[in-house]
């Protein structure tokens, strides 16, 4: 198996504000995908220990990247509430290489001003139903 480097990731926000696209691929730093199960208390009787049993998935996504001068079309796409679509291919985009999809609400974009460096947005992401894990 093969090593890989970050800098492959395609990452797509497709957004129901305005129906737009977002490429947010160029100016990313991190992106995290913490795929998380939902667990219920299954303790009973006479259980000496809590028990616990897997529910739904849920993900919590983060985007971090450089802020662009004027990008008022993503201040829009990333305003807290709007839903859409975010797609993301780890790898690039080459035959046979993992890509995901998923349905997801923006938590709103939040900046990091420093005086003498550059600006960054963070993009906290909450998934929205079922994500889809396809290769291209």
């Amino acid at each position: 198996m093969s090593e890989f480097s970050g800098s492959a990731m395609v990452l797509v926000w497709v957004h129901s504000n305005n129906s737009g696209t977002v490429t947010l691929s160029g100016d990313y730093r991190t992106f995290s995908f913490p795929p998380e199960r939902e667990m219920v208390d299954s303790t009973a009787g006479s259980d000496a220990g809590r028990t616990y049993e897997p529910t739904v998935w849920n993900y919590q996504m983060s985007y971090a990247g450089v802020y662009q001068s004027a990008d008022v079309a993503t201040d829009a796409a990333f305003k807290s509430g709007v839903k859409g679509t975010l797609t993301f291919q780890p790898e690039g985009t080459a035959t046979g290489l993992r890509k995901w999809t998923i349905p997801a609400i923006s938590k709103g974009a939040q900046w990091n001003y420093q005086y003498d460096q550059l600006v960054e947005v963070t993009i906290p992401l909450q998934s929205n139903g079922e994500p889809l894990q396809t290769t291209n």
